[in-house]
């Protein structure tokens, strides 16, 4: 493993000396940084996990990984930032505007940090043995700027209609052009992903080294990082995991499903039935015997969503996810986060939004805590 040893001494003579070389008066391009303040590491550095040799030589299934150590360490238990499905390490790390991305809000309330690019994406380079073996062209913007839709995305208002409400299609024709958007777009390249097992596979490997540790997943990400932490825990390296509208992170998804143990049995479609939980329906057991998710039994989770203009409320999304997981035997909150401040008009990309450091500290921050076994904040909603 390569290890770093941050020194700022160094980092800010190189900052000085990047500015002199740009010569007098010159007028370098700025972007606003800082604002979760200074960092102060003890240790950063990368590695790659999970690498295997094919018959011709060729490394496939490898996954690249950054970590970053606070020099004041405040949680025993280290976070994997796993990215959704078209994007890489770098969504956590900066705002398309230039500011400081959640890692930063994260290192400075003293979490431990793996961030990872999964296999086939950033710097776990593709190869032709995944998907169909064709390279693709960046990200398509509208379909960015559909996903992008919220009242804070850097540098474009939402659009109203004359009452006021949101013109949420008119703004996702604006946003095609919108710098931010195709900044996003831009770094999310339809390069062939390996499969959820590949990367489920690397991200057990991880944690399987790193852990016990919390798994903070987005997303198309979800089903792999479930399918990595359901791996580990049955070896007790995993104790939580925050699914930020993580497709493929539910109980009753393949998986799980898959690879979970349960006490009767996993409870496919058949043992499933469309009941009332008080926001709304909800595929829940039928048996009154419920099945549990045994290889989960110790592992928190939390099941985050944004509010998602245009489409239905996303509360009910996350109250049967969390109602799913409890059923289930896992101990499990949802969190909507229009519920709590700075949450109201987020979107998909809320990492990247202007409002990004107050929903970290005011809601991801609190609930990676939580998972690491601290309480929730007095009058924190949760579902």
């Amino acid at each position: 493993m390569k290890r770093h040893w941050l020194k700022r001494g160094f980092i800010a003579m190189t900052l000085c000396a990047a500015v002199w070389a740009l010569g007098p008066g010159a007028a370098p391009t700025t972007y606003a940084f800082g604002e979760a303040g200074p960092l102060h590491l003890a240790q950063f550095g990368n590695f790659v996990i999970n690498a295997h040799v094919k018959e011709d030589g060729g490394i496939t299934d490898q996954m690249y990984v950054d970590f970053m150590v606070p020099e004041s360490r405040v949680y025993p238990y280290p976070v994997v930032l796993v990215h959704g499905g078209g994007g890489q390490s770098t969504d956590w790390r900066a705002t398309v505007d230039g500011r400081d991305g959640w890692v930063n809000y994260l290192l400075n309330a003293g979490f431990t940090l793996y961030i990872v690019d999964r296999p086939g994406t950033g710097r776990s380079i593709s190869n032709n043995t995944y998907g169909n073996g064709m390279l693709g062209a960046p990200g398509n913007a509208r379909g960015i700027a559909r996903l992008a839709t919220s009242m804070n995305w850097p540098g474009l208002p939402m659009v109203k209609n004359a009452d006021g409400t949101p013109n949420v299609a008119a703004w996702q024709e604006a946003a095609v052009k919108n710098p931010g958007v195709i900044a996003w777009a831009a770094t999310s390249p339809r390069t062939p992903f390996a499969s959820d097992e590949i990367s489920g596979d690397a991200q057990a490997a991880l944690l399987e080294r790193i852990g016990p540790a919390v798994v903070f997943t987005h997303a198309n990400g979800g089903a792999s990082a479930m399918g990595g932490a359901l791996r580990a825990a049955a070896n007790k390296k995993v104790i939580g995991v925050l699914a930020f509208e993580a497709n493929g992170a539910h109980v009753y998804e393949a998986q799980s499903l898959m690879h979970g143990q349960w006490s009767n049995g996993a409870p496919a479609k058949p043992a499933l039935s469309e009941q009332t939980i008080a926001t709304g329906p909800c595929q829940l057991q039928t048996s009154a015997q419920k099945s549990k998710l045994l290889t989960m039994a110790d592992v928190k989770m939390a099941f985050m969503y944004s509010a998602r203009l245009g489409t239905p409320d996303s509360r009910n999304v996350i109250a049967c996810a969390a109602a799913q997981a409890r059923e289930a035997g896992i101990n499990a909150v949802g969190i909507h986060m229009p519920d709590h401040p700075a949450g109201e008009g987020t979107g998909h990309f809320a990492m990247t939004e202007t409002v990004n450091g107050e929903v970290a500290k005011n809601i991801v921050i609190p609930t990676l805590a939580w998972l690491e076994g601290k309480a929730l904040p007095s009058g924190f909603k949760t579902y």
